[in-house]
């Protein structure tokens, strides 16, 4: 079967395309890629992403040149069973679906397509579409299981962790199992909101299913221009979400790096003397190295509450636009309203019905079997065990932000599949 694909100065987009003409059945032993120019990456990649599900397919690349008429005669000439048109520009789609003799005209329609450019399942499957253009039929979605496993253990961003839940549920019914308890995610979500454990309560709102009212009032100081100095206790709680926080598209980002803050992380994460909180604040200066570049020096060697505040006013005093210290402590917003500094205290907390499920694992690893409650974590497809997330490896978080998920079942191995996908669009 030959399938035949638009090409993209963006090869997550027609390895996506490829993806999710599979992902409705259709297994090509030959793939065609249809491009303007010669693309920047090699497309070899996709050959093995294919290869997953028992066929390693030759693909090829038909450099078609700019114009519609250099369009219409190459693919008049161009024998294919299906065309898929998603990546490329218009008049390439156009140009497919007018002179093509292909059968069946695909096209994935995407509502927010800026998501699209993410690795293949990371929107969930019924915010997709797939339109057979010559009929107007809608293609249902039809997963081949998976015939080429050998990786044991593979390492996924949280994009391909929400990925691999997202694909999980074209199977059927997927559950996230603590311990030995099992939660469908809405179940998870619940659990989220009534645990009283600190490791629960930190990946709720790392992952945003906790929230804090206040983050509204932070949000609006940086769409005001402001700049945002933040203390340990948010790179712990906020996580990465402190970095949407404060971006403004009008002004950028508006976060200043602490050197009181990242003093502190340091000495803890450094420290030989380790503890149950040494966890959190690997977290945290997981967030804080993944949002500054090193951070500014203004004098402060100091750590903790008195010199963040003397840092904070000392940065007030360099800059034109006024400064806000964020916190969740409440004696540091005590202590930098007394020195007349402009605060937000996140103090209110709200719970939300949606929020990052990768997220939420990702930093949940980090705590199995170090004498917390949670011993083992898995997601189960129709109450069979697929994957089991590992205990997480310090290093890997502060530089890489990857979790390591264990094959259990390897006819369910999409993670495989989506490693690969997240390197070769890194590549």
């Amino acid at each position: 079967m030959k399938l035949a694909v638009l090409g993209s100065d963006k090869l997550v987009t027609t390895a996506n395309a490829v993806l999710s003409e599979i992902f409705t059945g259709v297994i090509p032993d030959e793939i065609i890629i249809l491009s303007e120019d010669q693309p920047s990456k090699s497309v070899e990649g996709i050959k093995e992403l294919v290869s997953y599900f028992g066929v390693t397919p030759t693909v090829r690349n038909e450099i078609v040149g700019e114009g519609i008429e250099k369009w219409r005669q190459k693919v008049s000439e161009i024998e294919v069973d299906i065309a898929d048109v998603t990546p490329g520009r218009k008049y390439m789609a156009t140009s497919v679906y007018a002179y093509s003799k292909a059968k069946h005209i695909r096209y994935v329609y995407v509502k927010n397509e800026s998501s699209g450019y993410k690795v293949f399942g990371y929107l969930p499957f019924n915010e997709i579409k797939v339109f057979d253009m010559r009929s107007g039929d809608i293609i249902k979605w039809d997963p081949p299981r998976v015939t080429r496993s050998n990786e044991k253990s593979v390492y996924l961003t949280n994009d391909s962790l929400n990925a691999l839940i997202n694909i999980y549920s074209l199977l059927g019914k997927v559950k996230i199992s603590l311990n030995r308890d099992s939660y469908t995610i809405e179940e998870l979500v619940k659990y989220i909101h009534d645990s009283n454990d600190e490791e629960i309560s930190i990946c709720g709102f790392r992952s945003g299913f906790l929230r804090y009212k206040e983050e509204k009032d932070l949000k609006d100081n940086v769409e005001k221009g402001y700049f945002t100095v933040a203390d340990t206790n948010v790179y712990i709680r906020l996580g990465f979400r402190l970095g949407y926080l404060t971006y403004s598209k009008t002004y950028g980002r508006r976060l200043l790096p602490s050197k009181a803050t990242y003093n502190e992380l340091n000495n803890k994460v450094t420290s030989t003397q380790k503890d149950r909180n040494i966890f959190k604040f690997n977290l945290a200066m997981a967030t804080f190295n993944k949002l500054h570049p090193p951070p500014i020096s203004v004098g402060n060697q100091g750590s903790g509450d008195v010199p963040l505040v003397k840092e904070t006013a000392t940065l007030k005093s360099y800059l034109p636009e006024s400064v806000v210290l964020v916190t969740a402590d409440s004696g540091v917003n005590r202590l930098a309203s007394s020195s007349n500094i402009k605060t937000v205290y996140l103090n209110t907390v709200e719970k939300a019905r949606s929020g990052d499920i990768g997220e939420f694992l990702h930093c949940l690893s980090f705590y199995v079997d170090h004498n917390f409650e949670i011993k083992e974590i898995g997601i189960e497809v129709n109450d069979k065990l697929a994957m089991k997330i590992k205990k997480q490896d310090a290093n890997k978080v502060l530089n890489e932000g990857l979790t390591e998920v264990q094959v259990v079942s390897e006819d369910l191995n999409y993670a495989s599949l989506l490693q690969t996908e997240e390197k070769l669009i890194r590549s």
